[in-house]
This record gives structure tokens, C-alpha cells and sequence, in this order.
């Protein structure tokens, strides 16, 4: 038996019978205050062994599964269905949740606990809520009052212990695949669609007012889903499940968690989509462009005659005919952020009558055409004159909509020193506004695709001709 019931009987037992009556208060105080300093003696002789897990739940606590069992037990009471009958309903939202998902896919999101109910320092003593008055067990108490309050104790601190008071939020994390099992994700290679679902987590938080008048809220936990970091897009859209209005409708009295989690899956489930059908588009570009460079080393004399030949002008004269077949654009990987995606267009030129064709050219594809911008370019042509000026350069560019934007290709053309090149940026906009970023990423796009097209090479290549002229006419 524990300390605090030996108090009490040993209490009792020494309490007379002729008492005068205004000593009943001060005894029965007086025996309260005794009864917890004997308790809380006796518990601090074990303060060390528990101090080492005071951060970790109660051994009682550890198993999640019985846990929320318990915690849906202690919801559907009896003791709500009157005074907090919304209480019983999550309680049985909670016990559907269980019965879709499974057990193992609920679970409850404790709060930070506080440090060790038992503490060596006496200046540093917590204890579970203090039993409440009326449950002073005088030597009238009944059996049964006996059992109800101890009861009613120890939901008290099963409800302290998990951080659960009646009248603030409940918490719970909720984990579902992106897509059921068997799905078919739409104009995505089967190849390339992951044999089993990334699963995402849901944080649901349940206002005291729920399913009264308030809605839940959920939160996309984690950074990743499958192989794709988790955008801010997302992360709001989600967040807005009950307040957008392409969302799910809250009805007050209505419990609404399920109808929540399903709309989430289904926008989690269009993102990732679109994440792999991006994936797989840059996949196919770069191995189209491998076997085009492949096909090009071995077959240079070859003009491919596939490619339509546009004229630029209304004149006849054979010198306005441009060949487009014999141009290449060199494309780079698409740069992603925010669901933007930049991918820049490098080629040779020698004329300025070409641009246009080439530019056409490009907007010949769809995918391209479709673009927010998808024609950011610059272009910077040289001349030698052959007289004192020297060589005479060509420059111009377009911003395609995006302010700035062509200027800064422009003047990347011009710190690179490059001739005779013209650089296009497409931008597909992702719905998010990303600022300066946008300008860092164009350069970036513009770069790699200069690089793909040997521009950078054949740059450092002349640099070093020039030093080694130097270097040789020094030593002479």
C-alpha cells in the first residue's frame, strides 16, 4: 500500500470523536498538507533512479498504439457525453482514422514534457495537478466514491503525462502514401514511377472549438517527399485546406479530418506528378542531346535533311537563303525552384539575318511555346574591319517579358568576351514569385548550356594562345 493510504488510515484512525466543530476545517487542511509533504518524501528517495528518463514518456507511455487506444478510451467516456460531447466525437473520428489507416499510421503528437514529476531539489518540485477537495476520504466515504475518484486521479495524470488538458488543442500526426497502391499516375513512365509510394506526414491540430465552429488545421511535416524537397507552394496550399476555396467546406458540428487528409492527398499527389514528369522531361532532352552529339561526330558531312529550310526577307537572292538545317542549339539541364523551371539554348551564329529564323525555330516547340518566357535572348557578333577600328561588334537582346532579364545575358556575353553566339533562356513560372532569384538562375541556365556548347572552352583556348604569343615575344 502506498504512502499517502497509510497516511490517510493512520489519519483517521487517530482522529477523536469530540473534536469541537471548528476544528474540522483545520484538521482536514492540516491532514492535506501532511499527506502530500509524506508523499512527496517518499517519492524523492527514488528522485535519482527517475532522473535519468525524465525525458523520455512514462514506461506506461512508450507504446504509441496503447496510448491513443487509451486516449480515444478516455474521449468516448461517459464523463464527456453531457458536459463536452464535441470531445466524444474526435473521439470516434479518431477510432475511424484508425479503422482507414491502420493503427500504426496514428499517432498522438505529445507535447514537450516538462522535467521529471520528481525532482532532488526542493526548489525545483513539480507534482501532478493537486487532488481536488472533495476527494478527502473521510471515514463516511463509500467504496465505490473511493473508486471513482482514485479514478478520476488517475485520468488526471494519464492526461498531464501525454500533455492533454480538457479545453486545449489535441494533436496527432496522421501518415498516408502520396497515391494508393496501384494507381496510375498520368503521362508518367511506369519505368520511372517508384515501386512503392513515398508516404508524407500530416500534422492535424484540433482547436478547442472543434468540430463546434472551428476547422482543423494541418501541417505538411518533414523536408523531403521521395527524392523531391517539400516547396513553400506546397507547404501553403496544404495549410489552406479549410480556408481556400478550391479547399474542403467546413460545416460546424461536422468533424471533417477524413475529408481533409484526402484533399491533401490529392494535391500531394498532382506535385509529385509534376515533379517527375519535370524529372523525366530533362532526362529525355539530355539523352536526346547525347545521341544528337553522338550522331553529329560521326556523320559531320551529313546535312539532316529533316530540318525545314526558312528564308529571311522577301527577296530571291541566293544570299538570303539560310539553311537552318546546318545550325545545333546545345540545351542545358533544367534549373528548378519553386516549381520554375529555366533551361537555356546555346548556338553559333555568324549572321545577324539569323536570329529571328533561329529564334522561330525554337517557339517550333510546344513545350517551349507554352512558356511564361520562353524566349529570354541575347546575341553578340563580331566584325573585323580590317582598318584601324579593328573588329566592329553586333549586340542586342530581348527581355521576352521579363524585365531585365535580357540585358544581364547581354552583358554576360560581354564580360565572357564571347563572339558570334546566341544564348536564349526559357522560364516556365511555377505560380511562386522569386524575386532576384530568378535573375541568378537565368545567368546560371545560360552559363551551363555556353559550357554544353563548347563557348567557354574555345574562349579559354584563345586566352591561352594569346599569353603564349606574349610569353614567346618576351623572350625574343
Amino acid at each position: 500500500m502506498s504512502t499517502s493510504a497509510s497516511i490517510l488510515r493512520s489519519s483517521s484512525q487517530t482522529r477523536s470523536s469530540d473534536n469541537p466543530p471548528y476544528q474540522s476545517t483545520s484538521s482536514h487542511l492540516s491532514f492535506q498538507s501532511e499527506a502530500r509533504q509524506a508523499a512527496l518524501s517518499n517519492l524523492e528517495g527514488s528522485g535519482k533512479d527517475l532522473e535519468s528518463s525524465r525525458r523520455s514518456p512514462p514506461e506506461q507511455y512508450r507504446d504509441p498504439e496503447a496510448v491513443l487506444l487509451r486516449f480515444i478510451e478516455r474521449l468516448t467516456s461517459p464523463e464527456y457525453q453531457d458536459s463536452d460531447p464535441h470531445l466524444v466525437a474526435i473521439g470516434y473520428e479518431l477510432e475511424a482514422l484508425l479503422s482507414i489507416y491502420g493503427s500504426s499510421a496514428v499517432k498522438l503528437s505529445f507535447a514537450s514534457r516538462p522535467s521529471s514529476l520528481i525532482s532532488t531539489s526542493s526548489t525545483n518540485t513539480e507534482l501532478p495537478p493537486p487532488i481536488p477537495s472533495s476527494s478527502y476520504l473521510g471515514p463516511s466515504s463509500s467504496g465505490m466514491e473511493r473508486r471513482s475518484e482514485s479514478q478520476d486521479y488517475a485520468n488526471a495524470i494519464f492526461d498531464y503525462d501525454i500533455g492533454f488538458i480538457p479545453g486545449e488543442r489535441i494533436r496527432y500526426e496522421v501518415t498516408l502514401p502520396v497515391w494508393e497502391q496501384g494507381d496510375h499516375l498520368e503521362g508518367i513512365d511506369e519505368q520511372k514511377v517508384p515501386e512503392d509510394p513515398p508516404n508524407m506526414r500530416v500534422l492535424v491540430s484540433l482547436p478547442p472549438t472543434y468540430p463546434n465552429s472551428s476547422p482543423p488545421q494541418l501541417q505538411l511535416l518533414g523536408r523531403y517527399l521521395g527524392n523531391f524537397g517539400i516547396d513553400s507552394g506546397l507547404f501553403g496550399d496544404i495549410t489552406r485546406t479549410y480556408i481556400s476555396s478550391n479547399g474542403i467546406t467546413f460545416s460546424p458540428g461536422d468533424v471533417c479530418v477524413f475529408d481533409g487528409l484526402t484533399h491533401v492527398q490529392t494535391i500531394v499527389r498532382n506535385w509529385y506528378i509534376s515533379n517527375l514528369s519535370i524529372s523525366q522531361e530533362g532526362e529525355s532532352a539530355r539523352e536526346e542531346d547525347r545521341l544528337t552529339l553522338n550522331d553529329d561526330n560521326n556523320n559531320n558531312n551529313k546535312p539532316n535533311l529533316t530540318r525545314s529550310t526558312f528564308s529571311y526577307g522577301s527577296q530571291n537572292n541566293e544570299e538570303e537563303i539560310i539553311d537552318i538545317s546546318k545550325f545545333k542549339f546545345f540545351t542545358s539541364n533544367p534549373i528548378i525552384d519553386r516549381k520554375s523551371t529555366f533551361i537555356g539554348h546555346s548556338i553559333k551564329i555568324s549572321n545577324e539575318k539569323e536570329i529571328p529564323l533561329l529564334i522561330n525555330e525554337l517557339l517550333n516547340d510546344k513545350k517551349i511555346a507554352k512558356a511564361a518566357h520562353p524566349a529570354i535572348f541575347a546575341y553578340r557578333l563580331v566584325k573585323d574591319s580590317g582598318g584601324p577600328a579593328g573588329k566592329i561588334y553586333n549586340t542586342d537582346y530581348d527581355d521576352d517579358g521579363e524585365t531585365a532579364a535580357g540585358s544581364r545575358l547581354k552583358h554576360l556575353l560581354e564580360i565572357l568576351e564571347l563572339e558570334n553566339v546566341l544564348i536564349v533562356v526559357t522560364r516556365w513560372f511555377g505560380g511562386i514569385q522569386l524575386g532576384p532569384d530568378r535573375f541568378k538562375h537565368i545567368n546560371q541556365a545560360a552559363r551551363d548550356a555556353l559550357e554544353l556548347g563548347g563557348f567557354l572552352n574555345d574562349k579559354k583556348d584563345k586566352d591561352d594562345e594569346k599569353s603564349g604569343s606574349k610569353r614567346r615575344g618576351g623572350k625574343k
